[in-house]
């Protein structure tokens, strides 16, 4: 596949659509909002 998001620390990869294609993840991605006001990132869980 050729877009996917691998996890830097463990390895796992992810579908666009947040599934596990490749473990050791054994769940899908949590999808969240990320922000960046000034110097601070703000991260908070997706409600849409």
């Amino acid at each position: 596949m050729d877009r996917q998001f691998q996890c830097p620390c463990h390895g796992s990869g992810y579908a666009p659509d947040e599934t596990v294609v490749r473990g050791p993840a054994p769940l899908p991605l949590k999808i969240v909002r990320v922000v960046a006001i000034d110097n601070s990132i703000l991260i908070s869980p997706w409600t849409k």
